[in-house]
């Protein structure tokens, strides 16, 4: 009967939880939700019923909230959008687990025996659910770390050509796999240019006008119509000499 009555107060604190209710009354139901009820569901199948009421607040309160941040983190790894429904929803689901497995061992023997050694199944699966924790919390770190190792730079460049009138304009990528659209304006010519994301390095020669217009290249990631990067080259004519002189070209832009 108490596990019935734990097991619906679970599943109203779940949908008043999600509900559209106040802030103050969302927040109430949150707490036993996360601070206590998977942790008191887990602790019943290994703290003995006879420990003080130290010991169960302690497991509790410990076990809920490894519970409660490990399982963001897991589902995070198996690339699993974690929203608040699938956060709630999985806090229900081990701590009926946890209550289902209650019932179900109650009665058995407390002491298990490991080649004539005795150990309490309280202690054992104390140093199973430590060892979890150490253990997925340590790949966990792991496997995140590994994914920011990679670098995520990408770089718009522009450079004198190989004549007076020619710019080398090109996009550089350093491990992102977003589609951009590489936009260049020389004021009588515009073109774009769509960058797949197989595309590591994009380059063109650009012809200079000759009314001394700015070139400039602005690099989109996919249809946002606000440039992330910007490069310009401006150009002067000198009528006394007809030569030109090429100003200093805003290099590259990095993230």
């Amino acid at each position: 009967m108490t596990a019935l009555v734990r097991s619906v107060g679970l599943l109203g604190c779940a949908a008043l939880a999600l509900s559209s209710a106040p802030d103050a009354l969302r927040l109430i139901a949150a707490v036993p939700l996360v601070l206590i009820l998977p942790g008191y569901a887990l602790a019943l199948n290994f703290v003995p019923r006879t420990a003080d009421a130290t010991v169960w607040v302690t497991w509790t309160i410990a076990l809920s909230l490894a519970v409660s941040v490990l399982l963001p983190l897991v589902a995070g790894t198996v690339a699993v959008i974690v929203s608040p429904v699938v956060w709630v929803v999985s806090l229900v689901a081990v701590t009926l687990t946890a209550e289902v497995a209650a019932l179900r061992f109650r009665g058995r023997s407390a002491h298990r025996s490991f080649g004539g050694i005795v150990v309490s199944r309280w202690s054992a699966t104390a140093l199973v659910v430590a060892g979890v924790i150490v253990t997925g919390g340590s790949y966990l770190s792991w496997a995140d770390a590994q994914s920011r190792s990679t670098p995520t730079a990408t770089q718009l460049w522009m450079v004198p050509g190989p004549s007076a009138t020619e710019l080398r304009i090109g996009v550089t990528r350093y491990g992102t796999t977003e589609s951009m659209r590489l936009v260049v304006d020389g004021g009588s010519e515009r073109k774009e240019f769509a960058l797949t994301p197989s595309a590591q390095t994009f380059e063109i020669t650009w012809q200079i006008a000759d009314n001394g217009s700015v070139v400039r290249a602005s690099l989109y990631l996919g249809d946002d119509p606000r440039p992330f990067r910007e490069v310009f080259h401006r150009s002067d004519d000198v009528p006394a000499t007809g030569a030109r002189s090429v100003s200093p070209a805003l290099h590259e832009i990095l993230t």
